[in-house]
């Protein structure tokens, strides 16, 4: 454990890393919200499953810095990091509601996961909502944890805030992801694929796109 915590952040280094995003959310008034990459991770969590987290090692495996504007509705790879791959939700400038999506619930209805924002507006939704989501409020400098198969809507909708942050780390556990139906995991890698995709030429995401598909290997299902 001793060398992910000679990698943990620095208190300093962290709040560099918020106030640049701030300032990237100032200069773009019209941005719903922002993903930037965070080096090494907040020390100090109890990893449940494993004392080397694996990834951590690797740039693809770093957090993110999460920022969502109010009244934003963020959805998929673009909003949060790896979507449907377990990770924890740790709000850092004030509390944050996340909406919990069952990516099950979506594949048994034959929903892209892709097309889930268009489909919560139509009224075939209502028992999918009713039994596939659930909404939390999560305190500032609490960590939630979203399992394996549920894709995270973080909502600001504090009066006093325009935008607030969140740190969040993906969790790459083999032993979650392999008790995943395989229609889910299929369509968990299809998701952040065509992400990957559309940004393959900027290099972050090209880190990202290395890192999770080493994990895809390891958890053996393949589209």
């Amino acid at each position: 454990m001793q060398q992910y915590k000679e990698r943990a952040h620095k208190a300093a280094d962290l709040t560099a890393k918020q106030l640049e995003l701030d300032e990237m959310m100032k200069k773009n008034d019209t941005w719903k919200g922002a993903l930037t990459k965070a080096d090494g991770f907040v020390e100090g969590f109890d990893w449940p499953l494993d004392d080397q987290p694996k990834f951590l090692e690797q740039v693809g495996g770093y957090p993110w810095l999460c920022v969502v504007r109010k009244y934003a509705f963020r959805y998929g790879p673009a909003a949060m990091p790896l979507p449907g791959v377990g990770c924890f939700f740790v709000p850092l400038t004030g509390p944050l509601m996340v909406t919990c999506m069952k990516a099950e619930g979506l594949v048994g209805a034959q929903i892209n996961m892709r097309e889930a924002p268009a489909f919560l507006e139509t009224p075939v939704s209502k028992a999918y909502k009713e039994q596939g989501m659930q909404t939390f409020v999560v305190e500032q400098n609490t960590a939630l944890w979203v399992p394996f198969g549920v894709l995270a809507v973080p909502l600001l909708t504090n009066e006093d805030q325009d935008t607030s942050q969140a740190w969040v780390l993906s969790y790459f556990a083999k032993e979650l992801a392999t008790a995943l139906p395989e229609s889910v995991w299929k369509g968990i890698l299809t998701f952040n694929r065509e992400q990957f995709v559309r940004h393959e030429g900027k290099q972050l995401w090209k880190a990202r796109c290395a890192t999770f598909e080493c994990f895809a290997k390891e958890v053996g299902i393949t589209v």
